[in-house]
This record gives C-alpha cells, sequence and structure tokens, in this order.
C-alpha cells in the first residue's frame, strides 16, 4: 500500500517538474482567480459586518397618528411583525422617548412640552427589503402620512455596493476560474502526451486506469491549491498594507483582523476542487493517448 501511495506521488510530481512552464502558468492563473474570489468575499463581508455593528443607522421609525390608543399600538405591531422581511418590532412609547431627548439635550428642551408621538422601531433582515418594508409599514392606518423615517440613501448605497460586489466576484472569479482550470487542463494533456509512450507500456503490463489517472489528477489538485496558498499570502500581504496605509488618518477605522486560517482553508480547498474538476475532466480517458504513435 505504501509502495503504491509512493508511486502515485512520485509520479505527480515528476509531472510537475517535467512541465514546469505549463505548471507556473496554471498556478498563476489559479492564483489571480482565488485571490480575486477570496478578496472580493472578504470585502462583502466587512460591509455585511458594517451594516449589522452599527443597526441604528439601518432601523426605521414609523410614527403614529396623534390619539392612537394603546390597543391599536398593539394591533400596528403584530400587524408590522407579519410583514416580510421585518426582523424587530419595538414600540418606543413618547414619554420615555421625551425623557431620553431630556437627558440628552436638557438645555434645548427645557420647559417645552412633549411634542414627539409613539413611535415603532423596526429592523429589517435584508437591506434590500427595506424600501418594501417601509411602503407596507406606511400603508398602515395609524401610521402618520409620512411618517415612516429611515436614512434610505444610505441604506440603497450600501445594498447597491454589496450587490456590485456579488456581480463581481460571480463574473470576475467565475471567469478566472475558467481560465486557470482551462490552464490545468492543458498541463494535464500536455503531461499525458509527453507520457504516452510510459501510458501505453503500463497498459500493456495490464495497469488499471485508475492508476493511470490519478497521478494526473492529483497533478491538478497540487497546481489548485498551491494557487490557493499563494493566494491567500497575496490577501493577507494586501490587507496589512491597507491597514498601514489606514493608520495615517485617524477619523478611518482599521478593517479589523485578517481571517488567515478560515481564508487559508478556503481558498486551499476552493483551489484543489478546481483542480480536481478539471484535471479529472483532462484525465478522464488517457488510454487514446496511451495509444497514440511514439
Amino acid at each position: 500500500m505504501l509502495d503504491r501511495i509512493e508511486f502515485l506521488l512520485g509520479e505527480t510530481f515528476v509531472a510537475l517538474r517535467r512541465n514546469g512552464l505549463m505548471t507556473v502558468a496554471a498556478v498563476s492563473t489559479a492564483t489571480v482567480a482565488l485571490f480575486l474570489i477570496g478578496g472580493l468575499g472578504f470585502l462583502y463581508l466587512k460591509l455585511y459586518e458594517y451594516a449589522n455593528s452599527i443597526p441604528s443607522r439601518f432601523e426605521m421609525r414609523a410614527f403614529f397618528k396623534t390619539g392612537t390608543t394603546y390597543d391599536e399600538i398593539r394591533k400596528t405591531a403584530e400587524e408590522a411583525r407579519k410583514i416580510e422581511g421585518v426582523a424587530l418590532v419595538q414600540w418606543i412609547p413618547r414619554d420615555k422617548a421625551w425623557e431620553k431627548q431630556r437627558q440628552q439635550y436638557p438645555e434645548l428642551t427645557e420647559g417645552i412640552e412633549n411634542p414627539l408621538p409613539d413611535a415603532l422601531k423596526i429592523k429589517v433582515d435584508d437591506l434590500s427589503k427595506t424600501e418594501s418594508v417601509a411602503a407596507a409599514v406606511s400603508a398602515i392606518p395609524t401610521i402618520e402620512t409620512g411618517g415612516v423615517k429611515y436614512l434610505d440613501d444610505l441604506v440603497r448605497q450600501l445594498d447597491d455596493m454589496m450587490r456590485m460586489i456579488r456581480l463581481l466576484g460571480f463574473f470576475l472569479g467565475g471567469l478566472s476560474i475558467i481560465t486557470s482550470g482551462i490552464l490545468i487542463s492543458n498541463a494535464i494533456q500536455m503531461t499525458i502526451h509527453s507520457r504516452r509512450r510510459e501510458i501505453k507500456i503500463m497498459q500493456l503490463v495490464g495497469a488499471a486506469h485508475r492508476t493511470i489517472q490519478i497521478p494526473l489528477v492529483l497533478e491538478g489538485v497540487v497546481q489548485g491549491m498551491v494557487g490557493g496558498v499563494l493566494a491567500t499570502l497575496l490577501l493577507w500581504a494586501s490587507h496589512g498594507a491597507i491597514v498601514r496605509m489606514l493608520d495615517q488618518f485617524s477619523t478611518v477605522s482599521e478593517p479589523g483582523p485578517f481571517p488567515l486560517s478560515a481564508m487559508f482553508a478556503v481558498l486551499l480547498a476552493a483551489g484543489g476542487v478546481c483542480g480536481f474538476v478539471f484535471s479529472g475532466i483532462a484525465a478522464r480517458s488517457p488510454l487514446k493517448y496511451g495509444g497514440a504513435r511514439a
């Protein structure tokens, strides 16, 4: 068993050395593809964390009409909770809201009667649903006309940015993965072509297809995984450079620590799967290459 494993691994690394230039091209392209995917994914997660870390910016207030009773407020809150996209509904009594204002701005509120209406604080579970939730809440009869307030421009901009990142990730990342897969596949085909005499001899002495194919597939897996390692290191170095640059601006918050272990595991696995799939496609039928004339 150990001899078989040693043989398969030995054949894999011999093929990697033999087609050095093609191996470098495949690994480089896989690195770029995984760097783009990892970088865009990291940026998307940071934007998502940013949105969740400051929920007060992404809450909406729904103000009641003057004279709304407690029972009407309770029924309105229950109705708002049934709206698709609503994650939380909380009643803010006008007395408590005014007391908070008086504590924060004692000089401005001194001698003024409470002008605030009762309100609902509403949170959404998805930024893209903010406008539809606001429209549904505004349609409730007990809510004042134009009484739903939220930072619609900020929410819309952030949602647009996250959508753009998703599209870029699918387009650029997908295109790069396909390109790297083609290069990995070509590297495997070159290995098959350069070793067609050896493959033919192995077939003549009774070697199973799996014995011939496994080193070829492992070659692609190694190329993809090396690309994943290099992409992680590039992302780590880029993150460090960005943090050092942001240190010069005291008003800009740092992007936080780089998740090296998690990113390494994800990109290593992604590179391995990419290499496995495309090398498996190239190596699915080495018999026809083995049968070629030497």
